[in-house]
């Protein structure tokens, strides 16, 4: 379904005015998504993930496609939607403000200067991208050790199990999931996965994947359409990787076939 005409104009007028307030917002993207056309900005090279505007449908006569343009942050209470006005135009001014208060928020919202060395064994790979995230997302402390999140899980047999694969085959997603839910994270398996995996969902939610023929786990830090920071623990550290890369990476570690995708948060 090709981007309708009028959402080309709303964006362009929508990034005009937040132009003329002194923001130097341009388009990342402009797509059909769940059949509406969906905005997402960038400043200069960083790619604002924690805001997007659903723009109208020209399928809008169908009762499941409201006659709106909605703001999303990152959480519902960030998000607002506008009517269109009896004279057929929107509320460019209101629209612009709740972007530009997103914007200022998702720039102010610190980010930890994450350093990793690299070089951890394989197994234990999970368990200390689980750390980066929970260091990232601010639940945890940089100076917080990965091991010590396994002391948090109630159960002292899920612990021996968890510790018992740590150094060994690696964790199973069942041990990453008690280790996150004991941690303040919480870690989801989407059924499927559409359009490019790699994007995040919002600034508050980051991607796991599981790569390479060893299977080793590894965390998306940024991504900035042609580069993506990644962290691998079990490999170099911070590193970057274009796409391709890291779709092939990712495909190398596929499981009979099922390529492994979760998304961390916080609880």
């Amino acid at each position: 379904m090709p981007v309708p005409a009028e959402a080309h104009h709303l964006r362009d007028v929508i990034l005009s005015e937040a132009r003329g307030r002194g923001m130097d917002l341009d388009e990342y993207g402009l797509r059909i998504e769940y059949d509406l056309p969906v905005l997402r900005v960038r400043l200069g090279r960083k790619i604002l993930w924690g805001c997007r505007i659903s723009l109208p449908s020209e399928a809008r006569s169908a009762r499941h496609v409201p006659d709106v343009i909605t703001v999303h942050g990152s959480g519902d209470r960030n998000t607002r939607t506008w009517q269109r006005k009896r004279d057929g135009t929107f509320n460019v001014d209101a629209i612009t403000n709740h972007l530009l208060a997103l914007v200022e928020e998702e720039l102010s919202r610190p980010r930890p200067d994450i350093t990793i060395s690299g070089g951890v064994p394989v197994g234990a790979s999970g368990l200390h991208v689980l750390r980066l995230a929970g260091i990232y997302l601010g639940v945890m402390e940089p100076w917080d050790i990965a091991d010590g999140m396994i002391d948090l899980v109630h159960d002292p047999e899920v612990q021996e199990g968890i510790r018992g694969r740590l150094y060994g085959r690696g964790l199973l997603e069942k041990d990453l999931r008690a280790v996150a839910d004991t941690n303040g994270l919480s870690l989801w398996r989407p059924r499927d996965i559409e359009g490019d995996a790699f994007e995040p969902m919002s600034d508050v939610i980051l991607t796991v994947l599981r790569i390479c023929i060893e299977p080793r786990y590894v965390l998306i830090l940024d991504h900035r359409g042609d580069e993506i920071e990644v962290a691998d623990p079990a490999g170099d550290g911070i590193v970057t990787m274009k796409p391709e890369e890291l779709i092939e990476a990712w495909t190398l570690g596929a499981k009979k076939g099922k390529r492994w995708l979760a998304t961390i948060s916080v609880r």
